[in-house]
């Protein structure tokens, strides 16, 4: 079991935490029978799923999975709480390994994109999947959505 969810188990109330660890015993067998990796959603990363995961057992439901924030354009942002909390979360992968959000063209165009989600009355936090398995990730978005 990863840090995160350790973490994540370890806070949890005792029949919550047996919950949560049955339902994880249960997308383990599924990720089994799937040649090793739980099946996701076109464009979702593992550490996307797991924050998923996170944030419905603290409790931070709410959220929208790929919200289109931008009329007329195509950027989608991994997680979104609408209405008057206009959170948008981003989990950037491949930060070590010289991905997309870590090059030249790739990191200017991440930049256009938040600054129009500010721009457009948004606010916007960005974890790497090292956030989100240490738990810090849920940490911060409890602090921005007040909960």
């Amino acid at each position: 079991m990863s840090r995160g969810l350790t973490f994540l188990l370890g806070r949890l109330r005792p029949p919550m935490r047996e919950q949560a660890r049955r339902k994880l015993a249960a997308l383990r067998a599924t990720a089994g029978r799937h040649g090793g990796g739980a099946r996701r959603a076109r464009g979702q990363s593992e550490a996307e799923e797991l924050l998923a995961f996170q944030l419905r057992a603290a409790g931070l439901g709410g959220f929208v999975r790929q919200y289109r924030f931008c009329p007329g354009r195509l950027w989608r942002a991994d997680f979104a709480w609408t209405g008057a909390a206009r959170l948008l979360v981003e989990v950037q992968g491949g930060v070590y390994a010289r991905g997309r959000h870590t090059r030249g063209a790739g990191y200017e165009a991440d930049r256009l994109r938040q600054n129009e989600a500010v721009l457009l009355g948004w606010r916007v936090l960005e974890f790497t999947p090292r956030h989100v398995q240490s738990g810090r990730a849920v940490r911060d978005i409890r602090r921005a959505l007040g909960a």
